[in-house]
């Protein structure tokens, strides 16, 4: 076992718990259900645990949310400082854990199935008006091109899919990794 991806694993834990207890306490505990926070919690584990298949998910959450949080903040999105702990780490943690443990073959099959497992939490756990992982409706200022919201979600299930395969092919070709 690798002090340096423990002590890294610790850090991402670290940074997931102080961005959870932050929606915890200003009364969003929900929150903690969007898929970048999601992704960051497994990889901390898996690199605590030495758990390659389970960073591989959640680098390929954090892979696909990132952009998208990314595209949010851009658009007018609110900026909550303790958002780095998950998205800034998580993707540090991953990389770091996956280049001493590998990536697994078939990793990105596991990320989408989970990830219907994600959304379904997000629906039955979540909150309306906070629409963790878009569940309820289209985010807003696509709703002109969305109209329905089921063919938005298949959208971007489909959509989280092709970036997690994308990922996995990507990655393989690296030697190191592969």
């Amino acid at each position: 076992m690798s002090a340096a991806r423990v002590a890294l694993g610790a850090v991402g834990l670290a940074g997931f718990a102080l961005h959870a207890m932050n929606h915890v306490r200003r009364g969003h505990p929900s929150e903690v259900l969007w898929a970048c926070n999601a992704g960051s919690l497994l990889v901390a584990g898996g690199a605590l645990a030495g758990a390659p298949r389970l960073i591989a998910v959640g680098a390929c959450w954090l892979a696909y949310g990132v952009p998208l949080w990314l595209l949010d903040l851009a658009t007018g999105g609110k900026l909550v400082p303790t958002t780095f702990g998950t998205h800034a780490l998580g993707p540090v943690v991953a990389a770091y854990a996956l280049y001493e443990l590998g990536w697994p073959r078939g990793a990105w099959a596991t990320a989408w199935i989970a990830s219907l497992a994600l959304l379904a939490a997000s629906r039955l756990l979540g909150d309306r008006e906070a629409n963790v992982n878009l569940v309820f409706r289209v985010a807003e200022g696509w709703e002109g091109r969305f109209r329905s919201h089921p063919r938005y979600v298949a959208m971007l299930w489909l959509g989280s899919g092709a970036v997690y395969f994308t990922l996995e092919a990507l990655v393989t070709l690296l030697p190191a990794l592969g």
